[in-house]
């Protein structure tokens, strides 16, 4: 996904392939991004409205990830600024691990290979898709 130097706003997109069940693993890379940058990852429901998913000002109770370049965590609704991951910079492969247990869904992170923890757990039963989420006031290439 790339984005040119216009106005700030947030764009997102979700996967093609929902997953409701088993593991499941994807990754991204930040080729660039200007100053500003949100770069939320994780999953959320096919029903999701786009327009409304953005990773801090009005979070979706159907989403759940990480954002990647703000050390905070987006959980169904809320928006928790915790230290998790620290900040993945340009040039990081971001990698989500998506697995199902008991039924229910679970979020690990990884940077560079490197696993960062499963912060996200008890994600409600049902179908989730890959999810990204960016905001930039400039530019980014993912």
């Amino acid at each position: 996904m790339t984005r040119g130097k216009e106005s700030p706003s947030y764009e997102s997109v979700l996967g093609t392939i929902g997953f409701e069940s088993g593991r499941h693993y994807w990754e991204i890379k930040i080729d660039e991004y200007g100053n500003e940058a949100d770069i939320f990852v994780g999953v959320a429901k096919r029903d999701t409205d786009l327009n409304k998913l953005n990773s801090t000002r009005t979070p979706h109770e159907q989403a759940f990830g990480w954002i990647a370049t703000g050390n905070m965590l987006h959980i169904g609704g809320k928006v928790q600024r915790i230290l998790f991951g620290g900040y993945s910079k340009i040039g990081a492969v971001v990698g989500i691990l998506l697995e199902f247990v008991n039924g229910e869904g679970q979020l690990t992170f990884y940077r560079d290979g490197e696993n960062l923890g499963c912060p996200i757990k008890n994600i409600p039963a049902g179908c989730y898709y890959p999810c990204l989420s960016l905001f930039d006031s400039s530019y980014y290439n993912v």
